[in-house]
């Protein structure tokens, strides 16, 4: 534990976020969790919102580009499927089946 000594003796006033401390023969202040700086002036957790946000705005793009890319390399390639890989059969004709044989029966 650190013992704390009266704020007026630290050069800053800690910014209300942490105490002032006799550390290594100075005086500085000890920040509460979540604050840093030589006064407890800033607080990382609103950077580490950003970079949160960031990273979900990033992976959203990211995951909208690859669902796009899906979706038009599928439709590309029904396109080109049906278009050079049309059935040639008359709808009439008969289908093949792995039962029925030519040499079995005759027309």
């Amino acid at each position: 534990m650190v013992p704390r000594v009266p704020s007026s003796l630290c050069p800053s006033s800690c910014s209300g976020q942490g105490f002032c401390a006799f550390l290594a023969d100075v005086y500085r202040c000890v920040c509460d969790s979540g604050y840093s700086g030589d006064g407890c002036e800033s607080s990382p957790t609103a950077s580490s919102l950003w970079s949160i946000g960031l990273i979900v705005l990033a992976l959203t793009i990211s995951l909208l580009l690859i669902g796009g890319l899906v979706f038009t390399g599928l439709f590309f390639y029904n396109r080109f499927v049906s278009k050079f890989f049309v059935s040639t059969r008359s709808i009439d004709e008969p289908t093949a089946s792995p039962f029925r044989r030519s040499c079995f029966f005759r027309k």
